[in-house]
């Protein structure tokens, strides 16, 4: 929240232009590359719609000094909205690979460890 607009839109382009890729990938590997339109602009549009969501709850948090003491709720909405986010994602890939929900909630945790990992190495690059 207190880096410049540059280093976040880098590491923004980096996990979408992942996102992108993974995403055709994926689709290729279980032919129905033809859905890779309508599947990575459902996925870009949940992961908008989830930062938008989360977004009032993170500022406090990260805004709070030791002595600060947050309300239990506050906290533990950010997780509620991971949760929902990681549903929400796997059941967009569970539609666009025709899988069973535990192969889907697989491919989503794969996705979200590289994804961040990506994100890690692409901070650390500019920083």
């Amino acid at each position: 929240m207190d880096s410049d607009w540059g280093f976040s839109i880098a590491v923004s382009l980096a996990d979408l232009a992942f996102l992108l890729g993974f995403c055709w990938l994926l689709l290729w590997c279980f032919q129905n590359a033809a859905r890779w339109t309508q599947t990575s602009i459902a996925l870009m549009g949940t992961g908008v719609f989830f930062g938008v969501l989360a977004m009032p709850f993170l500022k406090p948090i990260y805004q709070a000094t030791d002595e600060t003491q947050l309300a239990g709720w506050l906290i533990f909405m950010p997780l509620v909205i991971l949760i929902w986010a990681l549903m929400v994602v796997a059941h967009i890939l569970r539609s666009a690979i025709d899988c069973r929900a535990g192969t889907a909630v697989a491919w989503t945790c794969l996705y979200v460890v590289f994804s961040i990992l990506i994100s890690t190495l692409v901070m650390t690059a500019i920083a």
